[in-house]
């Protein structure tokens, strides 16, 4: 049973450690990442994953603190059926901003279809009192129907 979860972080360490950067991110480099991950935003709307992809790790390469960045890689990972670099960027995305509650939500999803319903559950249960925090209501009671679901 120890080794799944062993061989787990040998996969998902290298990607984990690469969230965030102590340097300072220049204004410059901010609005580059700005801009990427926008038009990012805008490929992957229209279906272009691929783009929508490089975008993604570009606006990251660009500002590795943005947390925006490091969620929407990751759902489109997840879309893509790839949990375990999905899970790694929500984890990104979390460690960066521990407010973002639909990396909560993401990860908790990704880690389900990943085959860790508790841990994935666990989140979501984060995600939603993160929402009612947050006075999002609708996010709140969709989460919760989620859970719902999903719950052993």
């Amino acid at each position: 049973m120890q080794r799944p979860i062993y061989l787990g972080l040998l996969v998902t360490a290298p990607l984990l450690l690469a969230c965030g950067s102590a340097e300072i991110v220049s204004d410059a480099d901010q609005q580059a990442a700005q801009e990427l991950l926008e038009t990012g935003q805008l490929l992957y709307a229209e279906g272009d994953t691929t783009s929508a992809l490089i975008n993604y790790r570009d606006a990251i390469d660009r500002n590795p603190n943005n947390p925006v960045a490091y969620a929407n890689r990751a759902g489109l990972l997840a879309a893509q059926q790839n949990y375990p670099k999905a899970i790694a960027d929500y984890t990104c995305a979390i460690n960066l901003n521990p407010e973002l509650a639909g990396a909560y939500g993401g990860r908790g999803l990704a880690r389900h279809y990943n085959g860790d319903t508790n841990a994935g559950v666990d989140d979501l249960w984060q995600a939603a009192q993160l929402f009612r925090d947050q006075g999002r209501m609708n996010d709140f009671y969709a989460t919760i129907g989620i859970i719902q679901r999903l719950a052993p």
